[in-house]
């Protein structure tokens, strides 16, 4: 057995039996091969492919196409003047108009070769190529396309839950985080909800970095898989050196092999854990790994569009540590740009003492989110306990932790408890009551634009006290019976205000109609049944 921490490490991650699969998406790509452009050239390439691929040109200029036709009898041409593409690959659409004719046609693969693609700015989606006007990227997509050509699968990236998704209750927005951040516009709007493409989503995990109430959850690795492996890594390093986590992905991989088997090495207190995508890290995976006795984490990112979610996460983690008095707190965390393995061994060739023990805190991440925060959140409060960190902690702007207060303007109408994904806001039964538990707040903002009262404003903190995970009373109201049955009709503050609003009102000018006002439903209409002289409408 080895005496390196890192290779006893690397060893227990080897040895773990292996973990469940991984949902996976079937795709079954014909060879029906739409190429967009002008005729010529699309062409030009079809006659590359031609062996491997039903043709279909959509021309966009529409000359000589008699000609092609004769010449290519086996392809479809069509003049199109617009299009339109709804699917993925092996089951394209395409929609065209030309002129006053319209149609539509299906296909597996779609080359664009329109100076102006229909779809660009994003990842695209498999199976639709959008080289541009370079002859060497048009022949690359052409090489590319015919590889698709078959049946395979990819990975179910993600698993959502609509019941969690904080992105809007009854058209009114709330969470859009996943939407700003979802480079393949695999997330779009669909209701009060967000709706995942699997065929569209390519697994960079911003989503999954982003989401507040853990809706959207990474599948590929699991948080509870890796963390089994952490914890094993870990459990095996048993020695009284620091362990400083790295990870990266694939786009990094390369560099690193390359520059180890030119004779580079880490530092021995480096611990290399590559993963599918570092974007799908956040305040949970960061915590978790701190608390379970990891020095410091390092996370190679790609590129400069990735930074921000990930240094966000870092920023509320360094918040926390800092008020733990943590000295260190500001190295726990590094995110690391494109860079050299031997600038970035040579930039942490110092090690970090770690703030936890190691194997103090043993639990691992959960399916869930808010059961990981739940454990996470229990093990801060615990340190916290011990350093005698007896108040909130203001957060970062962004921070998925904090509370909610309300203003005198507040009525009671408890419409932000029906569309708080985490039921942190909830109401008080029979008692006109509005609760708020902090340990279940997100920050979604929903409830803030929900109220018609604009009497909610959200306070990014962390409570390190037991008062997070208790109910606490925001707003209560002595409750109003009805004059008659003594049923409960709500609060009493908000139904003086209405008597008080409508006594003016030609309808309740009398002190007989204002009773009505206080009487449920049932007894309103009883005591309308028995006036004598009703108020009639056209005599006001």
């Amino acid at each position: 057995m080895s005496n390196l921490p890192r290779e006893r490490a690397l060893a227990a991650i080897a040895a773990l039996p292996s973990f469940a699969p991984v949902p996976a998406l079937e795709f079954t790509v014909g060879n029906r091969l739409a190429i967009i452009g002008d005729p010529e050239v699309a062409f030009g390439w079809g006659e590359r492919v031609q062996q491997s691929c039903a043709l279909i040109v959509l021309a966009t200029t529409h000359h000589r196409l008699a000609a092609l036709r004769a010449a290519h009898p086996d392809a479809l041409v069509l003049p199109v003047d617009r299009v339109a593409i709804e699917g993925h690959a092996g089951a394209y659409r395409v929609l065209w108009e030309c002129g006053d004719e319209q149609g539509e046609i299906a296909c597996d693969l779609i080359l664009d070769l329109q100076a102006t693609p229909h779809w660009s700015g994003f990842e695209l989606p498999v199976g639709y190529f959008a080289p541009g006007s370079d002859p060497l990227d048009q022949a690359l997509a052409a090489l590319a396309l015919v590889q698709l050509i078959g049946e395979w699968e990819k990975p179910r990236y993600v698993r959502f839950s609509s019941a969690l998704c904080a992105h809007a209750r009854n058209r009114i927005e709330g969470c859009s985080r996943c939407l700003a951040v979802c480079d393949t516009q695999a997330i779009r709007p669909s209701g009060d909800h967000v709706a995942i493409d699997p065929y569209w989503c390519q697994g960079c995990g911003d989503c999954v970095g982003v989401c507040p109430t853990g809706a959207v959850r990474f599948q590929y690795p699991r948080p509870a898989d890796w963390s089994a492996a952490l914890s094993a890594a870990l459990d095996a390093w048993a020695d009284a050196s620091p362990c400083t986590l790295l990870c990266y992905d694939e786009r990094w991989r390369g560099a690193l092999a390359q520059w180890q088997a030119e004779g580079g090495e880490l530092p021995d207190h480096f611990l290399p854990l590559p993963i599918w995508r570092t974007t799908i890290f956040n305040e949970e995976w960061l915590l978790y790994a701190l608390l379970r006795g990891v020095a410091r984490v390092v996370l190679v990112s790609a590129t400069e569009r990735e930074k921000p979610a990930l240094l966000c996460a870092a920023a509320m983690v360094q918040t926390v540590f800092e008020a733990l008095g943590d000295p260190a707190a500001a190295e726990r965390v590094a995110i690391v740009g494109e860079t050299t393995p031997e600038a970035l061994a040579k930039r942490f060739a110092a090690p970090l003492t770690p703030y936890v023990l190691p194997g103090r805190f043993r639990f691992r991440l959960q399916t869930e989110k808010s059961d990981s925060m739940r454990l996470i959140r229990d093990a801060l409060a615990e340190l916290a306990a011990e350093r005698q960190v007896d108040g909130p902690v203001p957060l970062p702007s962004g921070a998925p932790w904090g509370a909610v207060a309300v203003s005198d303007r507040c009525t009671l109408c408890f419409a932000c408890t029906g569309v708080c994904p985490t039921q942190a806001l909830q109401a008080g039964g029979d008692t006109p009551r509005l609760q708020f538990t902090e340990a279940r707040c997100v920050q979604c903002g929903l409830c803030a634009n929900t109220c018609p009262e604009q009497a909610i404003e959200l306070t990014p903190r962390w409570n390190p006290t037991q008062e997070a995970n208790q109910a606490v009373i925001l707003q209560q109201s002595e409750p109003a019976y009805c004059a008659e049955c003594g049923a409960v009709l709500g609060p009493r503050s908000v139904l003086d205000k209405m008597v008080a609003t409508l006594q003016s009102h030609p309808l309740f000018g009398q002190s007989d109609r204002q009773l009505l006002l206080r009487l449920c439903a049932d007894c309103r209409v009883k005591a309308q049944f028995r006036e004598t002289d009703p108020v009639r409408i056209w005599e006001l």
